[in-house]
């Protein structure tokens, strides 16, 4: 792929309403648009990050809530490219005049996110004695030790981690960061994709 600029603060949600995703008006808002597409479980929830680039993210409404991405995390999920995505508009949508308003990522004030808090906060320690995915990758579990804290399991010893999303405050000498998500890192791999194809292995 090619380098391109403030890709992430690109319009999201004008691009997949070009990519046959269409609005959920049961869900929608003004500055959280909620789309949906046929061949997809679930809606997106567009929002404006509170950053200086203004970049733009989504998460999912009813399925894999844990999760936070962009348009590029989107495309890789996806297995496809940016370019294909963009089809040629790249400078159309770099002129779209943006009407997304930044959403109050502070923990206090976000309820979805707030609940993802509670249910990692929630999960079981990651047993590092039985580390089998951190073994696998030759990893010394010693090296984790001052980190365990952080480290949460579900009932098929999946490594569990916080994501965290950083935002500039000019009234703060420090940039905070602020608990976003969940990353899962599976103990056996998936073999199959959504549809029930087999995934490709290298």
């Amino acid at each position: 792929m090619s380098y391109i600029p403030n890709l992430t603060a690109l319009p999201l949600h004008e691009i997949l309403l070009d990519n046959g995703y269409v609005i959920n008006k049961n869900k929608h808002s003004k500055n959280n648009p909620c789309l949906k597409h046929e061949n997809e479980e679930g809606s997106l929830v567009i929002f404006k990050n509170q950053n200086k680039d203004g970049s733009i993210s989504y998460t999912y409404k009813e399925t894999h809530t844990d999760k936070v991405g962009n348009i590029i995390t989107f495309c890789k999920d996806r297995n496809i490219s940016v370019e294909d995505l963009l089809a040629g508009k790249l400078e159309g949508y770099r002129n779209k005049k943006d009407t997304l308003q930044a959403r109050d990522n502070s923990s206090e004030n976000n309820e979805e996110i707030q609940k993802i808090i509670n249910e990692f906060k929630n999960l079981k320690p990651y047993d590092l004695q039985n580390a089998t995915l951190i073994k696998k990758r030759g990893i010394d579990t010693k090296l984790l030790e001052p980190y365990k804290e952080h480290l949460k399991t579900d009932n098929f010893n999946n490594l569990i981690l916080a994501t965290y999303l950083a935002f500039e405050n000019k009234n703060l000498n420090v940039i905070p960061i602020h608990q976003c998500g969940i990353n899962k890192r599976l103990n056996t791999p998936l073999s199959t994709d959504k549809e029930g194809n087999i995934r490709a292995t290298n």
